[in-house]
């Protein structure tokens, strides 16, 4: 048995090691959820350990990390939300510790459905976000009738706002990525030309939709002043328009040009343009 003392040193310790993972630049929700497993061994009595997260519009509970010593593995990868004690929990929107004799007065929830046998101690923590629950951090005992007391309980509501920044950050990062793959694929495929030019006026990023239009491929574009591809009648008004577009942030005049088409021809195009070299991400002129 771990002396106070001695319990609230590996707490603070197991405190340290959680911020430190939760604050790593990148870290998964299940990456993370398998550091606090490990860390919770450490100090608690655990015949299962799970994190739900809760699907509200399709009534769908998902477990990204489940462990159990008397495993129904079938209801803990994802599953409609039921009558488990999971659901219960969520339901009741709070910080739960209940005993045996509590678990089996509970009404309305199908214990041997999702447990071999009644837990003799079972600790659950809401997942919240913005007052919203979406998931449950859950541990339990079938040895101990006092596995975990009222400490466990703030300790696993710490681990429970970590995890939910955890969350949220996975959230934010996985629609990042959709929306610049969307964007892409828009400008990729527009029948636009998209390009970014640096303070010299050479190409930085040109669509590949110049193909189509101009018979480039973009590659062979990057690093090249765009003023060659201007006609010659053009070219000293064009570097002028250049010089005023980036002397000024934010969207630049309208211009029609003629450009010259890779077969040799040239192509009236209507530029507009778009000074964003202030922009650390862009740093350019669109």
């Amino acid at each position: 048995k771990i002396s106070k003392q001695k319990r609230e040193l590996l707490w603070k310790e197991i405190s340290s090691n959680i911020l430190e993972k939760a604050n790593r630049e990148y870290i998964s929700v299940n990456a993370f959820c398998r550091e606090i497993f490990i860390e919770l061994t450490r100090i608690v009595h655990m015949d299962s350990f799970s994190i739900a997260l809760y699907d509200r519009e399709n009534k769908l509970l998902s477990f990204p990390f489940f462990i159990d010593d008397k495993p129904t593995l079938s209801n803990y990868i994802q599953r409609k939300f039921d009558k488990g004690i999971t659901e219960y929990a969520i339901n009741k929107g709070s910080s739960m510790l209940l005993n045996e004799r509590q678990i089996t007065k509970i009404k309305g929830i199908n214990l041997s459905r999702y447990f071999k046998s009644v837990p003799k101690s079972w600790l659950g923590v809401p997942l919240k976000i913005d007052n919203k629950i979406v998931g449950l951090i859950s541990l339990h005992s079938y040895s101990l009738s006092k596995a975990y007391d009222k400490d466990d309980v703030h300790f696993i509501e710490f681990i429970s706002s970590q995890l939910v920044n955890i969350i949220q950050r996975e959230k934010f990062q996985e629609e990042i990525r959709r929306q610049e793959k969307y964007f892409r694929t828009l400008v990729e495929y527009s029948s636009d030309v998209t390009v970014i030019l640096d303070k010299q006026g050479r190409f930085k990023y040109v669509s590949r939709s110049v193909k189509n239009i101009l018979g480039y491929k973009s590659k062979e574009l990057i690093g090249k002043s765009f003023l060659s591809f201007v006609h010659q009648g053009e070219a000293n008004i064009a570097k002028k328009g250049f010089i005023n577009n980036i002397s000024i942030p934010g969207l630049g005049k309208y211009h029609l040009w003629k450009i010259k088409h890779q077969n040799g021809s040239f192509k009236t195009m209507e530029i507009f343009s778009n000074n964003m070299l202030d922009n650390p991400i862009i740093n350019g002129l669109v």
